[in-house]
């Protein structure tokens, strides 16, 4: 008997009790479902088939499972129908289900629904469309969806479409990385010119301590802690701003982005913050640190024979995917 696991409408675990070469693709697969990696359970599946002497129909229930969760409809159809070669009433009854019954009512709504969409009917279409994706969902009824939904400037909706067939369709995947990185642009300009403002420099060394020359405005900046008495209290008020005012961008969490982005920035004789540098990550998070160093209230100056300087400040925030 097949043990009942969570899916959008079934998807079973049945591990076989053969000794060939292939169970060890099975097993992985199996482990990678449960984790819910559906895309790598998907290809541990295929390995498990491919490697297999004669037909492994527990890979390919198993395998018809994971596509049904990763809205390859075809894909799941094409594994049910092996099973109902060998008379699987079961098999049968999930074909009859999911891919005649909704699948034909979700393709009306589907053609309905583009109809809408040539004609730039795009509320309507979007109705449709949903109505569609809620019957049964399959990559051109969410690829549709989406495109749609970007029409209407529902960048989200548009993302969480793109992403969920980013896998199984090459143009979602195209657009969902390109408009990612068009739209992050697009918030980067909205910053103060002065906090993207950029510079070259050169590092000099004189007596006892290393500092460095803005070539463009010949003003000095100093590195060494020891010439910023107040570090301290401005390291505590910088961590207190980033904890009270950090947002985790939704954008970042519907691709897993997170990491440690280091943040350098310089502190002006007056107490404002100049010429600010990340480094490489998601864009998303990129804007967010930029957008956390243009709100930080002025801070104290360094100091350096009892003149206030430039002070180069660096600190690494961390970003956690959920």
């Amino acid at each position: 008997m097949r043990t009942l696991l969570v899916s959008l409408f079934f998807s079973f675990l049945f591990i076989s009790a053969n000794g060939q070469s292939n169970i060890r693709y099975f097993k992985k697969g199996v482990k990678m479902q449960i984790k819910g990696k559906y895309n790598l359970a998907d290809s541990l599946y295929t390995l498990s088939i491919e490697k297999g002497e004669g037909v492994d129909y527990d890979a390919y229930f198993n395998r018809g499972a994971v596509r049904l969760y990763l809205k390859d409809t075809i894909g799941h159809c094409d594994d049910i129908k092996v099973l109902m070669d060998r008379s699987d009433k079961e098999a049968i009854n999930q074909y009859k289900k999911n891919c005649i019954i909704h699948n034909e009512e979700a393709y009306k709504s589907y053609k309905l629904g583009l109809i809408e969409y040539r004609k730039e009917n795009y509320e309507h279409a979007d109705s449709l469309l949903m109505l569609s994706v809620n019957q049964y969902p399959f990559v051109d009824n969410v690829l549709l969806k989406g495109i749609n939904r970007l029409k209407l400037k529902d960048t989200i909706g548009f993302f969480e479409d793109m992403k969920a067939i980013f896998y199984l369709h090459e143009g979602a995947k195209k657009n969902f990385l390109n408009y990612y990185k068009y739209i992050a642009r697009k918030k980067q300009r909205t910053l103060p010119k002065n906090i993207v403002r950029s510079y070259s420099s050169r590092v000099i060394e004189e007596n006892d301590y290393t500092c460095e020359i803005i070539n463009e405005t010949g003003d000095t900046i100093y590195n060494a802690v020891k010439y910023y008495k107040h570090f301290e209290a401005a390291k505590a008020d910088w961590l207190m701003h980033v904890t009270m005012n950090m947002r985790y961008p939704q954008e970042s969490n519907m691709i897993g982005a997170g990491g440690r982005v280091y943040v350098e920035f310089i502190i002006s004789p007056n107490g404002k913050i100049k010429y600010v540098k990340t480094s490489e990550a998601d864009p998303y998070l990129q804007y967010e640190v930029h957008r956390l160093v243009s709100e930080l209230p002025p801070l104290k100056p360094a100091e350096f024979n009892n003149k206030e300087r430039y002070f180069k400040f660096n600190f690494p925030i961390t970003f956690h995917s959920r």
